[in-house]
């Protein structure tokens, strides 16, 4: 006799571009013939068109956009018990806002997954508050899942939830068949690529000083590629023009599909303040792209310093550039950095293994 397939609720408090909605849609492209999926996002593009490839309108709920409202809190809870939810599965901060008090009120299980355990931005008296906020809601939170090693560190740190309760589900990426050319290095001009979402965590502005270093010291042929929008990008426009570099830089606007500039590119730059698991990076690393990355949460997970690329401590911008000048000064050099970094991303980040780690999460829940 053949089972029904197992119920599970999606929540993303974004369905804009995002390494969390994305992460999304990868569960749902990888697991939807095994799972009933359900989803609850926001109505934005491109995701909420991208999920409807799977999900048919009738398993949609439509969320305020990174917005938590008690009246979608109570609508929620009917959509739960209506459609016989039997899991809900939350993708950062504000998803779990909503996915705790449903857990709670309908008696769900519930998953989640941090996406980075963020308070940055946060006063001493807001750090403390969340803290305890995540502490109480981790307590009707059956598994919580971490994507780096380090997040699942920090969440020990802060006592979210007991060691046994929190899986460590590494992110991942499908591993393209092919890879940046050998030719790259020598490529006119040589291109870094650097992905944005163009706000304080992503730290963009920097990216761009780091580059004017680089120019300054380098008589290489050399362009800085820019994909993605966001609130920050007016002031990374108007920093190019200040320092007299925007003729050296592409802004690419929103870019839905990156393997041909990922192919045309020779050398990753990111600069964030924080990360969790950065999809960009690895996606980079599965192309054979050696990366000059922030050593923060996240990219050091990814990012084997001398090996697949090189960390520099933020804020320290002239070190950054330093490193960029060392690689691509040196051929041998970023050859093996760029082979290690396909073989880190072939061997750790792949999406299948993700997929499998997270369905097995669901079944033997």
């Amino acid at each position: 006799m053949k089972q029904n397939k197992l119920k599970i609720l999606l929540i993303t408090a974004r369905a804009d571009i995002g390494g969390g909605p994305e992460h999304v849609y990868r569960i749902i492209e990888n697991l939807h013939e095994k799972i009933e999926f359900f989803i609850a996002c926001p109505d934005d593009k491109p995701y909420r068109e991208r999920y409807s490839e799977f999900i048919p309108e009738k398993r949609f709920f439509l969320l305020p956009h990174r917005k938590f409202t008690p009246a979608a809190l109570i609508r929620l809870f009917g959509f739960i018990s209506d459609n016989d939810i039997d899991i809900i599965h939350s993708h950062g901060k504000g998803a779990g806002i909503y996915s705790r008090p449903a857990a709670i009120f309908t008696r769900r299980r519930c998953i989640h997954t941090f996406h980075g355990f963020h308070v940055g931005q946060y006063s001493e008296f807001q750090k403390k508050l969340y803290v305890i906020l995540e502490r109480l809601m981790g307590v009707f939170t059956r598994h919580i899942i971490a994507v780096s090693g380090n997040e699942k560190n920090i969440l020990l740190d802060h006592l979210i939830a007991p060691p046994e309760k929190i899986r460590l589900i590494l992110n991942g990426v499908h591993i393209p068949e092919e890879v940046i050319s050998r030719d790259n290095f020598l490529r006119r001009p040589f291109r870094l690529i650097h992905i944005s979402r163009f706000d304080y965590a992503k730290n963009s502005l920097s990216a761009i000083r780091i580059f004017k270093r680089v120019l300054e010291k380098s008589e290489r042929n050399l362009r800085l590629v820019i994909a993605g929008d966001g609130p920050d990008k007016h002031d990374a426009e108007k920093l190019s023009l200040r320092l007299e570099i925007a003729h050296k830089i592409d802004f690419c606007g929103i870019v839905y599909e990156l393997n041909d500039y990922y192919l045309a590119s020779s050398l990753f730059l990111i600069t964030s303040r924080w990360e969790a698991l950065p999809l960009s990076l690895l996606e980079a690393m599965s192309y054979g792209l050696p990366a000059v990355a922030s050593n923060v949460t996240g990219n050091r997970d990814a990012v084997e310093h001398g090996k697949t690329g090189m960390l520099y401590d933020p804020p320290d911008e002239a070190g950054a550039a330093e490193m960029i000048l060392n690689i691509i000064d040196d051929r041998e050099k970023w050859e093996a950095m760029s082979l290690k970094a396909r073989k880190k991303a072939e061997n750790e980040f792949g999406v299948d293994a993700m997929c499998g780690e997270i369905y097995s999460l669901y079944i033997g829940d």
